[in-house]
């Protein structure tokens, strides 16, 4: 062979590449392997561990700018927060015996038994016990941790934000040992755990689960396709080594960029494995199906490992460079979980190009014999076609079995033109459908079906509503999922996820202005009223100057600007003494001078009146005022947050629509002079996240579009096949995405469907931007490959509609069982518990079948064929032969007459 191949593919070098792993095949090998190990050693295996799920509001959102203001006054982020929920068996009180102190100090005992010291540190829990123990004022305060039937009670747990994966696994570690010691058969009391730090440790441990999920049920199906594909099961070998290795090596890249800082979703591992499966599979498939067929034609082992890599390898180059570059796309959303995905398939596709284009045609250079059998069990003969030159006289085309231990393979050498017709099809079912797929009825049969098809999906997507609820994004069944079912039965869900709002005074330097505290009492006042349902009985408001459901004897409490300043800690303004009568005078001044809330004793009475409360209730008031004054107000006085906990569970579609309401309604108080505010919270920041996703989807999307249109151009030199092929993605995408819609979202099957397809409310927010992504890249994969193929039989000289023709029956088995396995491999997510994952499973298989089975093996064909010429436009294509020699012209290439109608039998003997 040349070292060189003239053509559209002379820019790659293969030649040099095939010599360079004759030579070092044993050290390409082994240096794969101990990469592996090595990756392996560094822990690679551990990388779902390593996961996490941050959302960042996008720089310039309501939540960032609450968010910075914030760390501005208090000087730290808002922290997390989950609960410990404890609830007595039916028919029975939380404070019935010891049971409560019991539960609660081996909820203490096991925290500190499984989390370091310094973890510990930052660790807060309050609870009944934890405040009766404390003594007054807080002894008060207890009573909002217990039912109003006694039936049940909490620990709050509040943590640093930044940390909240260790400690969701120490809470989920800790309801596991209480479950153990507390909740027997006899014993119906509930003990779990909720809120965003165990419900992510979950999400994490349910993505491993599908990982071993899809390895059980997608491996054995894809690689059973994969053997029926090429009718031998010791190829088998190739996909199962070349899976091994790029899941082993990309994971082993991720867990490096995790423990360097980088946030790796708890999405991200399961969405990679998937893409995983499917392509090394299908390359190798691809790869395999090139080299058998070029094996069977007659070329010895080396020659067909470079017609493999210079026909199916420049192919797989360019598709998964194409797939890559739709990825690339989710690095342009400023969200990390998006962006995430998007790096972490980026280096599993780019893993699995190098090994696949290395390991595998290395592994058949170092075992020849062994993997040019492709009998389907690996133990007969091969039929191939040979030649030996007859002088100037023309080929003899004769036919010759080759076996496994037999001499090496026969070297082949240019020959004179064969003077026999080429048949480029046969009679197969493949053949007979590509010769209809190139007619004019199955192009007005595709133009019908297509036309049929988008009046309803456009209608039915035009329709779509995106579904904020972030627990469609954790496991059906899971603790933190139970935990939240029953805590919302008597507490506030939203203490899981408070609500900050930062109060700032816009004309003045202090809070205790009197514009300033009235116009914030109105506000809250106003939040208050806004709590409709359970918000109403079970919401709170806490804050220095109102406070909402803190107390059950006095639920809605204003403190006067007067009242507040004199209990202040720090402030000695002395004016409200001059309300007192002289003989408490002393006593008044004698408070401001200590402020300790004993000292207020004697004014008790008077100070009843002014703060709303019983004289009894006073000092007490006072030390839970002081505390309070303390955690939310700034040292300098010039800013302080009012904490809002409704009754909606953080991120669902009813807090979504609270603080929806709530961000109208503050952005009215401009008719409120001297007051600035910011809501800031899990939901505000979700909220801001996903529009900033939808807002940017268009614009990426139409950007990546066009990028591979251009791409797609430049790799085939044709305008028609790029632009068929980004509209007929286009189209698949409706079709997809409003069958997404009448599942997910008007719940097509119903309410007795399986949970998997069961509706949902909608689609998931990420599942759009995400299957975008995938469905766009995968389909121009298929493309490539069927057009690839299609411009290198009309550049050997076939005519246009037999070009078409013979691409479709050349890859129509390939692609198909490609299309198989790919839609296998998604169809693993369908076992997951995490709905998101099974929305992203069906939209992706759904996809890929009608990929598969309509566009690229109908409707692509039956659209270019009527174009004619004009598919080639503007590459310049020989003329048309009429006894072309099929896939490469015979003046170049030795083999062109390997598909001859007219075969030479030789005599008995193999031996050429």
């Amino acid at each position: 062979m040349q070292s060189s191949i003239r053509g559209g593919r002379d820019r790659i070098n293969v030649a040099t590449y095939v010599k360079f792993l004759q030579r070092w095949k044993i050290l390409v090998l082994v240096a794969w392997v101990a990469l592996a190990a090595l990756l392996l050693f560094l822990g690679a295996a551990r990388l779902v561990s390593l996961t996490k799920d941050k959302f960042d509001p996008p720089e310039g959102s309501p939540s960032a700018i609450a968010e910075r203001k914030f760390v501005h006054y208090f000087g730290q982020d808002l922290n997390g927060t989950d609960v410990l929920f404890f609830e007595a068996a039916p028919g029975h009180s939380i404070l019935e015996g010891d049971f409560l102190a019991r539960v609660t100090n081996s909820s203490e005992a096991y925290l500190k038994r499984t989390l370091d010291p310094e973890l510990l540190k930052d660790l807060s829990c309050v609870g009944y016990e934890s405040l009766m123990q404390r003594g007054s004022p807080f002894n008060a305060g207890a009573a909002s941790f217990v039912a109003k039937d006694n039936s049940s009670s909490f620990i709050l747990v509040t943590y640093p934000k930044h940390r909240g994966r260790k400690y969701g696994r120490a809470l989920q570690d800790v309801v596991k040992l209480l479950r153990q010691d507390y909740v027997t058969a006899e014993d119906s009391c509930f003990i779990g755990a909720g809120g965003a730090a165990t419900a992510g440790i979950e999400a994490t441990n349910a993505a491993s689960k599908s990982i071993e999920g899809m390895d059980s049920m997608s491996v054995p199906f894809a690689l059973a396709i994969f053997a029926i594909s090429l009718k031998s099961v010791r190829l088998l070998v190739l996909p199962v080594i070349t899976l091994v290795l790029s899941i082993g090596v990309s994971f082993g890249f991720l867990n490096l960029l995790a423990r360097a800082g980088f946030i790796v979703s708890a999405s991200a591992p399961p969405v990679v494995m998937s893409i995983l499966l499917a392509i090394t599979v299908d390359y190798a498939l691809f790869l395999l199906s090139r080299f058998k067929e070029e094996i069977q034609s007659g070329a010895g082992v080396p020659t067909a490992v470079h017609l493999m890599l210079l026909h199916s390898g420049t192919t797989i180059c360019g598709s998964g460079v194409t797939l890559a570059c739709c990825f690339l796309s989710l690095l342009f959303f400023p969200i990390g979980m998006l962006q995430s995905i998007g790096l972490s398939v980026i280096v599993g596709i780019l893993t699995a190009i190098a090994v696949s284009l290395s390991v595998v045609p290395a592994l058949i250079l170092c075992f020849p014999r062994f993997f040019s059998n492709f009998d389907l069990w690996g133990c007969g003969c091969v039929r191939r076609i040979c030649r030996r030159s007859l002088g100037s006289g023309g080929d003899l085309i004769i036919v010759a079995d080759e076996c496994a231990g037999d001499e090496p393979w026969p070297t082949f050498r240019p020959v004179a033109p064969s003077i026999t017709v080429p048949r480029l099809l046969d009679d197969g079912l493949w053949s007979r459908w590509a010769s209809f797929a190139t007619s004019i009825p199955a192009f007005w049969a595709v133009l019908v079906i297509i036309l049929a098809m988008s009046v309803p999906s456009f209608t039915t997507f035009m329709g779509f509503q995106k579904s904020m609820d972030t627990y469609l994004m954790t496991p059906r069944g899971a603790i933190s999922t139970e935990t939240m079912k029953h805590f919302g039965q008597s507490f506030s869900q939203g203490e899981t996820g408070p609500y900050h709002l930062l109060l700032l005074p816009t004309n003045s330097d202090t809070v205790y202005d009197q514009g300033f505290w009235d116009s914030a009492t109105w506000i809250l006042q106003g939040v208050a009223k806004r709590y409709e349902g359970p918000s109403r009985t079970l919401g709170t408001i806490m804050s220095p100057m109102y406070t909402y459901n803190l107390q059950r004897s006095h639920p809605d409490q204003k403190v006067p600007l007067m009242a507040a300043e004199f209990l202040d800690p720090i402030r000695n303004d002395s004016s409200v003494c001059d309300l007192f009568q002289k003989n408490k005078s002393k006593a008044c001044h004698n408070f401001i001078h200590t402020k300790n809330c004993p000292d207020l004793a004697p004014l008790a009475p008077a100070l009843a009146t002014i703060l709303g409360m019983s004289a009894s209730e006073v000092v007490e008031g006072c030390r839970i005022f002081q505390k309070l004054i303390a955690t939310s107000m700034t040292a300098k006085r010039d800013a302080l947050y009012a904490t809002l906990t409704p009754s909606d569970i953080p991120g669902s579609k009813d807090a979504v629509a609270w603080a929806t309401g709530e961000r109208l309604a503050l952005d009215s108080l401009d008719i409120h002079d001297g007051v600035e505010a910011h809501l800031a919270g899990v939901t505000p920041q979700v909220m801001d996240a996903i529009d900033a996703i939808y807002q940017k989807l268009p614009f990426i999307g139409g950007i990546t579009l066009i990028c591979c249109l251009l791409f797609l151009g430049l790799l085939l030199q044709s305008v028609a096949f790029a632009v068929v092929s980004v509209v007929l993605i286009g189209w698949s995408m409706a079709v997809v995405f409003a069958l997404g819609v009448s599942v997910y979202q008007q719940g097509m099957f119903g309410p007795g469907a399986p949970a998997q397809i069961a509706g949902d409310g909608g689609l998931a927010w990420l599942v759009p931007a995400l299957t975008f992504t995938v469905i766009l890249g995968l389909g121009l994969d298929y493309d490539i490959f069927l057009l690839s193929r299609v411009c290198e039989l009309r550049v050997s000289g076939l005519d246009d509609r037999a070009a078409i023709a013979g691409g479709v029956a050349k890859t129509g088995p390939v692609i198909t069982s490609a299309g198989i396995i790919m839609a296998i491999a998604f169809s693993g997510l369908m076992a997951s518990t995490i709905p998101m994952l099974n929305q992203v499973s069906l939209l992706l298989v759904v996809a890929v079948l009608l990929d598969t089975f309509f566009v690229r093996s109908w409707a692509t064909p039956a659209i270019h064929a009527p174009l004619g010429r004009l598919n080639w436009w503007p590459r310049a294509v020989p003329p048309s032969h009429p006894e072309a020699p099929g896939e490469r012209n015979l003046q170049n290439w030795p083999l062109a007459a390997r598909e001859s109608r007219t075969v030479t039998e030789p005599p008995t003997s193999r031996r050429l």
